[in-house]
């Protein structure tokens, strides 16, 4: 098995807070793409505000690492996403291979239950459950910043189910947020440590980015590979400040429990300010956050 490490800035990323929806510009029979986009600068952007994506989504870009883009293109390939939220991730890969057929499952009913693009399929599932999927029925997992949502033992159950869905020679690819941002404050010292103490608490792995090599090697999965990729946050325009929005409602969705180690924060403009000031503080010190890609291949021959 090799491990290669590279670094370069994220084309697409999926929003934290699940609870926007994408705005498809169609119906399941008809998804058009030309009222989708705009263009700057000679590149393609989402024209919907609401989608998380924020830099360009055309060719220059990629939304995912797996070595797979010329079998997406020829089709017919099954692609899970784990987690899927909104949808957003499926949306765009549909898009962009429309021969492939693309299924999203999520523990919450946040993507469209409607309208969809015709070769997407959303379920409800719980990822430490049984998947309602037979054996080696997917080309391709992908799964995204479930770092909030899985336990420690829940990795491990979350793992061999995927894996059991996934073809012998399928590929499976994890993002998740590295623990420590780089040129960090104490400020943001002060409430990112928080929700690690809180994520300690709950038995949950705020290191699991720098982990998931791990466990492809523990599960005997071959040419693991490793992307790493910075993110700014609240600085080098547009990309940073809707980082930073991304961050920012994941502290207030914590609130209520890291105010019960820290009673300044039980105060909703309080903790508003402390925001603020953690803000500010990132575009000083031009602070960033990297996300890790671990991706590998299930062995075509069962190992024993």
């Amino acid at each position: 098995m090799g491990q290669q490490h590279s670094k370069r800035i994220f084309r697409r990323r999926k929003n934290l807070d699940t609870t926007s929806l994408p705005s498809p510009v169609a119906t399941s029979s008809s998804f058009t793409k030309a009222s989708m986009f705009r263009y700057k600068e000679g590149r393609r952007y989402h024209e919907d505000e609401s989608i998380p994506y924020v830099l360009p989504n055309d060719d220059e870009g990629s939304n995912f690492e797996v070595p797979l883009r010329e079998d997406l293109e020829k089709g017919h390939l099954k692609v899970l996403d784990a987690g899927c939220g909104p949808g957003t991730w499926l949306f765009d890969m549909a898009e962009d291979f429309p021969h492939c057929h693309f299924y999203g499952i999520d523990v919450a009913p946040v993507f469209p239950q409607g309208i969809k693009p015709s070769n997407v399929t959303f379920a409800l599932a719980n990822l430490t459950e049984p998947l309602p999927y037979p054996d080696h029925h997917f080309d391709y997992i992908h799964q995204r910043l479930l770092l909030f949502g899985l336990t420690l033992p829940q990795w491990d159950v979350a793992m061999q189910e995927l894996l059991r869905v996934l073809k012998p020679g399928g590929w499976i690819e994890f993002v998740e947020i590295d623990q420590e941002a780089h040129n960090r404050g104490p400020l943001l010292k002060i409430i990112t440590d928080a929700m690690t103490q809180m994520l300690v608490s709950r038995n949950m792995v705020p290191d699991i980015s720098e982990r998931l090599v791990n466990y492809m090697e523990k599960y005997q999965l071959d040419h693991i590979h490793t992307t790493i990729k910075d993110f700014p946050m609240r600085h080098s325009g547009k990309v940073g400040d809707l980082f930073w929005d991304d961050f920012q409602r994941v502290a207030h969705a914590v609130q209520p429990i890291v105010s019960q180690t820290h009673s300044e924060w039980s105060s909703s403009q309080g903790y508003k300010d402390y925001l603020l000031s953690c803000a500010d503080e990132c575009t000083a010190n031009q602070t960033t956050l990297s996300a890790r890609s671990v991706w590998a291949q299930k062995p075509c021959v069962p190992v024993h």
